[in-house]
């Protein structure tokens, strides 16, 4: 994993600059080109091939410029695809850049990928980010042309520094910012999947292209080939020798993660313990998934490290997860994911995966459930795409009070305006609502909340996040599965199981406790730990939607 950096002029010590401050990105080196009045940089965290290899800015055979932040993980296949193609190294940026040279944008389609990257070619940039947003891309254009890098905090001395009120009001609506726009007005977003291309000669930048992944949602589900198309994934995306972490979270996802590495490897696993563990007033045990895991760490002989968080490390690492994860979150959890990668970056892991997006692949989450006996029930009416994105992006509670902000644009116009920018109509499809459902969480939760937390804290502790259940191959072989498939057949609110596909697959291989297990949330028991004064309640404010937002305006001095 690595930093890209970038400005449409002649400016390597600005480019230097922005890669100073955010070293953590590549403390493996770093590079500096200047071409044709364009400087492209670069730093690197080594994974799969030696930093004298790996060097970026690439010079491609056709002599144009590469920065790329990411992964290739059929690297394997397509080397043995185009034979065409004489790689002097093992390392996936000259295949990119190959492919890029011989068949233009349209070879992001060969490639199943987590990346971020700028092409340069005929005095034009191309800015490309992967199919579900997993590496970040930024940028901003002002009178001197474009700026772009991989984190907002590198470009906002180049702006006008106030926060953008669109951002705001979609923040305020769905909890997070799913919008093109950064939370600083003139700072932009490569979406999931897109392509855009930059004219330096006209300053004019647009859209060129979208990959993303849609499904046909026609195949009936097949156990064993399903295991054995994860299996493969696993198999892909263990690329390199670098030391490799898991997130054993004690759910399904994580847990089939475990199992098929552990068939390869002995698996290095992590798991949170909520330390106290407060006593919640409907019987909730915030340990259950704990308890699970190290269970299942012991039984199957993993490399197992607990990591205890406590009310003292919400404190301690509140401000600093605050400041890493570049915008505001109302996520509190993200201080314990903070303190998780700050751990398993101490224990020497360079690689980490993750069992996110599962849910949002397999009908994980009860709310999938429900919206499906409303919609039968007649509860919900749907009879837009507008509708729909009504009914899944906004969260019950409106946050408007919670951080001092008004609507900039009507409701309506903000759907209107998500609709154009972020969530293409294709990915809705009136006959499979909750398929549908399940892509907007792809475009949106996913990207915005586990991906974006992922990079910041992985990268600033060294290490680079891989998902398997994101891998682009994966994804379509289960959206191609009927929704009706993979859901059980219940009108029980919330139902007790809900991936019924892996739960086939893997019945007969993982233990009776994991295949049973009711479906939790993983989440810091903040509220309890003030009402049981494991925290002073002075922090209460603090850790408020109002508090974490009023964090942020005071680490940009607003």
């Amino acid at each position: 994993m690595c930093g890209i950096y970038g400005m449409t002029s002649n400016a390597p010590s600005v480019v230097r600059g922005m890669i100073e401050s955010s070293c953590y990105r590549g403390p493996d080196g770093s590079n500096v080109i200047v071409k044709n009045n364009v400087t492209l940089g670069h730093n690197l965290l080594m994974i799969t091939e030696s930093s004298e290899l790996s060097t970026q800015p690439w010079t491609t055979p056709n002599n144009n410029i590469l920065v790329y932040n990411g992964e290739i993980f059929n690297y394997a296949e397509l080397i043995k695809k185009y034979s065409n193609f004489n790689p002097k190294t093992t390392c996936d940026t000259e295949l990119l850049a190959w492919g890029l040279d011989t068949f233009g944008i349209e070879f992001i389609k060969e490639i199943d990928s987590m990346h971020a990257f700028v092409y340069y070619k005929d005095n034009k940039l191309y800015l490309s980010r992967d199919h579900v947003g997993i590496k970040p891309l930024y940028y901003t254009i002002n009178d001197k042309g474009l700026i772009f890098s991989s984190e907002v905090k590198t470009l906002v001395k180049y702006v006008d520094k106030e926060p953008d009120p669109f951002a705001l009001q979609v923040f305020s609506y769905c909890g997070y910012n799913y919008s093109q726009n950064s939370f600083f007005k003139n700072i932009k977003k490569v979406m999931p999947g897109e392509t855009l291309e930059y004219n330096i000669d006209s300053k004019q930048i647009k859209s060129i292209y979208r990959d993303i992944v849609i499904g046909g949602n026609n195949n009936k589900m097949n156990p064993e080939e399903f295991r054995e198309m994860f299996s493969n994934t696993i198999d892909k995306l263990l690329l390199g020798n670098q030391p490799t972490g898991i997130f054993l979270s004690g759910g399904f996802d994580s847990t089939m993660i475990a199992y098929e590495v552990s068939k390869r490897q002995t698996p290095r696993t992590f798991t949170t313990k909520i330390s106290p563990n407060p006593t919640h007033r409907k019987g909730r045990d915030f340990n259950s998934d704990y308890t699970t895991a190290t269970r299942m760490a012991k039984e199957y002989n993993y490399d197992h490290t607990i990591v205890d968080f406590t009310p003292e490390k919400l404190i301690k690492y509140f401000k600093k997860s605050s400041y890493v994860i570049d915008e505001p979150s109302l996520n509190i959890s993200n201080v314990m994911y903070f303190y998780m990668n700050k751990v398993m970056g101490s224990k020497g892991i360079r690689v980490t995966l993750a069992g996110d997006v599962g849910d949002e692949l397999l009908c994980g989450y009860p709310k999938y459930y429900r919206f499906r006996n409303d919609v039968k029930k007649g509860k919900i009416e749907i009879e837009s795409f507008r509708d729909f994105l009504k009914h899944t992006l906004i969260r019950g509670r409106d946050l408007k009070k919670n951080i001092g902000i008004q609507d900039y644009v009507s409701l309506n116009d903000m759907i209107d305006e998500l609709s154009n920018t972020v969530f293409p109509k294709d990915i809705y499809d009136k006959d499979d609502l909750i398929g549908s459902y399940m892509r907007v969480d792809q475009l949106s939760m996913c990207t915005e909340d586990f991906f974006k937390r992922n990079d910041r804290f992985g990268m600033y502790h060294f290490m680079e996040g891989r998902f398997p259940f994101a891998s682009k191959e994966f994804m379509k072989y289960c959206m191609n599965i009927n929704t009706n498939e993979k859901m059980y057949n219940t009108d029980r609110l919330p139902p007790t199981k809900c991936k019924l596909l892996s739960s086939l697959a893997y019945n007969k291989l993982l233990p009776d406790y994991i295949i049973n297990k009711e479906k939790t949330g993983w989440t810091s028991p903040t509220k309890l730990w003030y009402e049981q004064e494991h925290i002073d309640y002075k922090y209460n404010r603090m850790f408020s939607p109002f508090g974490q937002f009023e964090s942020w305006k005071e680490q940009h001095n607003f």
